[in-house]
């Protein structure tokens, strides 16, 4: 999608190529949140970590303890897309624990994957901000080591950046920022 420049509005568009931030330097985002901050430069701020978790019938145990990843050998999964980072993740440290992958289903909905694993048909594996739905979730981890990304939002330079992506880029480093503090 091009950027009109006369669009009130920040245009945010999921992308999940390598040239993500070659397409915010292009100046056709406005915003990006990204998972490699260190190839961000100044305008770009640390948001907060993403973990990956697991909701459903492979997941049973108490409320916010750990998941080793070696518990889903064999369990029906549903997660998002191969392209996407929650994917990654879970495929690296799967072969990493020696561990076969039963993936049933994927979306690109979260709430779809939790209905699922909900209604106990597969065991659902993603990121940790549906816990804002209210699922109950145990954090992922493969060892001593926790299935965990730090996101980065990068922003266009000011003098391109239009008023109301301005203003959604002030509020998620707000947010960060209250994150942090918690």
């Amino acid at each position: 999608t091009e950027r009109e420049p006369h669009y009130p509005f920040p245009v945010i568009v999921p992308i999940v190529s390598a040239s993500a931030i070659d397409t915010l330097a292009k100046g056709e985002l406005d915003l990006l949140v990204e998972p490699r901050g260190k190839r961000l430069g100044r305008h770009a701020a640390a948001l907060y970590p993403m973990r990956i978790v697991a909701v459903g019938p492979g997941a049973v145990g108490p409320a916010r303890s750990k998941l080793e990843v070696r518990a889903l050998d064999g369990l029906p999964l549903a997660t998002l897309p191969s392209d996407s980072l929650v994917r990654t993740l879970l495929v690296e440290a799967a072969a990493s624990a020696g561990i076969a992958l039963d993936i049933v289903f994927e979306s690109r909905d979260p709430s779809a994957l939790v209905a699922l694993a909900r209604d106990g048909l597969c065991t659902a594996v993603l990121h940790d901000e549906i816990r804002a739905q209210g699922a109950r979730s145990r954090e992922l981890v493969h060892g001593r080591r926790a299935l965990t990304v730090p996101l980065w939002l990068a922003w266009a330079p000011d003098a391109t950046l239009s008023p109301a992506a301005r203003a959604l880029r002030d509020v998620m480093l707000r947010r960060a920022k209250r994150h942090k503090a918690a």
